[in-house]
């Protein structure tokens, strides 16, 4: 019979026998965490660079728009020739819609805005934990 030479890729076999099961454990959990931490890292930066960035713009947009809609409304009250009362105070409250509208796609924005700034700091003190 021949003497087998023990080769590295042996060795770690070897080894990875001889391990107890806390140190299995203890490998385990410290692999989890860094996967944990990669993951904290890769959410911040999502939400910093892209989620609070784009609901920012949507915020600007909305403002626009209502901006917009405000002057249609001033317009519309403005807008008397030609009609019929009951058409005029239809138009009105149509414009006042518009423009209450709009005041509730901003709001539910910055309130979106507020929840993603929020989660992004949680994640920061969850992070934080995981790295000290």
């Amino acid at each position: 019979m021949t003497k087998v030479k023990n080769t590295s890729f042996a060795n770690k076999i070897l080894s990875s026998l001889n391990k107890t099961e806390g140190e299995r454990q203890s490998e385990a959990v410290l692999d989890k965490v860094e996967d944990f931490k990669t993951e904290f890292d890769t959410h911040i930066a999502l939400l910093t660079t892209s989620a609070i960035p784009s609901k920012e713009t949507e915020i600007k947009r909305a403002k626009r728009n209502l901006t917009k809609v405000k002057k249609a409304y001033d317009a519309t009250l403005l807008n008397v020739i030609g009609k019929s009362f009951d058409s005029y105070i239809t138009d009105i409250n149509v414009s006042k819609r518009d423009v209450s509208n709009a005041d509730s796609v901003i709001s539910s924005l910055k309130s979106e805005l507020d929840d993603l700034k929020a989660d992004k700091e949680d994640l920061a003190v969850l992070a934080a934990m995981f790295n000290a």
